[in-house]
């Protein structure tokens, strides 16, 4: 007898998956091969507005697994200036976090603009970014004295900045200008920038000097210091004043500049090399080398501060010096050159040997001027049970100042604060290993 036989099918499940891509989660949809798919609610994210699924969402279920991904639009913002009677600002309309492009300050006849008020009335600085909120700041006024009213100011000093007062009734309590310099303690070669800042009132109200600028800086030597008196910043190691003289009222900033101190470290390295190592003078062009009176090597500013010197006599004492120079007019002129600096190949001989490194029980010293400090430092041997140079040839420990205006080291390492302000003192062994001090005069 003949049978037909009929196929039995079960209809397949496929998953779709959500990546709502940093929005608020999305549950998956399984369900059989071709049934309707109900979208699910819209995801949500703070800044963006959902755009859709990418790819579009099905309206069945395909016979595949699925992920789709949300597309999102960011939100705009808008900062909006009410000027309160001034010139227009326009208002400014971007995406979240979107740069600020900074607006210029209205005008308004009459008054001066101080700033922008938020909805508390209180001053603030203007957002660098576009906020989550729409801000509308309002502009604040100051009321111009009657162009019929002279001032009359009386001008006063204190420290770095100098203060115009009006003798009258006056709206307009004071004006300011300040001295600053970049930086306190400068080394040789550094540049010496000064700013004076003037407030906004100086340049338009009437009765007042000219605004000091920069170039009303003077500078000046402090006691101590070789006799400076000039515009232009001092370039010679010392103590100094920069002074800003308005109406026989001066402003001042102390500063000083510290000499470079140039030191050649020389050490050994096995039997019949060494390596010679120094620090940067900021002006120099190059260095020359010595050995006793010899020049043996030139290295140009921008190399490497280093050179390695083979085929020396073993067990040899060496006198090593550094000389930094500039060019002018075609001829070297040097104007640093390093204490001398002595070494022996191949660490020693049987009796002697090189100093390892120089350690030293402080590294910054605090003191009052007038005040003393002795230095308290010893030099680690290379070889230990060995001797160091005799003290007739070379003393155990030498020590130089940065700057002797501030502070003065004896040849036994007696430190006398001179006046007020920093510098290093240098304390080195007879092969140039050595150890900074910070000293801080007050």
């Amino acid at each position: 007898m003949n049978e037909t036989l009929k196929a039995q099918w079960k209809v397949k499940k496929y998953t779709i998956t959500f990546d709502s891509s940093g929005g608020s989660e999305v549950a998956s949809i399984t369900e059989d091969f071709g049934t309707e798919i109900t979208a699910p609610k819209d995801p949500e994210k703070v800044h963006y507005t959902f755009a859709g699924w990418v790819p579009a969402l099905p309206k069945a279920m395909p016979a595949e697994n699925q992920t789709v991904k949300a597309s999102w639009d960011p939100l705009r913002y808008k900062i909006t200036f009410d000027t309160d009677g001034g010139s227009e600002v326009p208002e400014i309309e971007d995406i979240y976090g979107a740069p600020v492009i900074q607006p210029e300050d209205p005008t308004k006849a009459g008054y001066t603009f101080e700033g922008w008020m938020d909805e508390t009335s209180a001053l603030v600085t203007l957002p660098t970014y576009t906020p989550d909120k729409n801000p509308t700041f309002k502009a604040k006024w100051k009321k111009n004295p009657s162009a019929q009213h002279a001032h009359r100011w009386k001008y006063t000093a204190n420290e770095n900045t100098i203060t115009a007062t009006c003798q009258k009734t006056c709206p307009v309590d004071t004006q300011t200008a300040e001295l600053t310099l970049n930086k306190a303690t400068f080394t040789e070669g550094e540049t010496i920038e000064p700013t004076v800042t003037v407030s906004k009132g100086w340049t338009t109200l009437n009765g007042l000097v000219s605004p000091p600028t920069e170039t009303s800086v003077q500078y000046i030597n402090k006691p101590g210091t070789a006799s400076y008196r000039s515009t232009e910043p001092p370039t010679r190691p010392g103590a100094y004043s920069a002074q800003l003289t308005v109406k026989g009222q001066t402003a001042s900033v102390d500063f000083t500049i510290n000499k470079i101190v140039l030191l050649a470290k020389t050490v050994s390295k096995g039997k019949k090399r060494m390596v010679i190592t120094w620090n940067k003078v900021n002006t120099a062009e190059g260095y020359d080398i010595y050995f006793g009176k010899s020049k043996v090597k030139t290295i140009r500013a921008g190399k490497k501060r280093k050179w390695k010197k083979a085929g020396l006599k073993k067990m040899k004492c060496y006198k090593v010096v550094v000389r930094a120079y500039t060019v002018k007019d075609g001829k070297k002129e040097y104007i640093k050159t390093s204490p001398v600096s002595y070494v022996f190949a191949a660490g020693g001989t049987k009796t002697f040997t090189n100093a390892k490194a120089v350690t030293a029980k402080k590294k910054k010293v605090t003191l009052t001027e007038g005040k003393k400090f002795k230095i308290k430092a010893k030099v680690r041997k290379l070889k230990k049970g060995k001797k160091l140079l005799p003290k007739k040839r070379v003393p155990t420990l030498r020590y130089m100042s940065s700057n002797d205006m501030i502070a003065t080291v004896s040849k036994s390492g007696k430190i006398i604060a001179k006046a007020k302000g920093t510098c290093r003192i240098y304390v080195f062994a007879h092969n140039g290993v050595s150890r900074k001090i910070k000293v801080t005069v007050r």
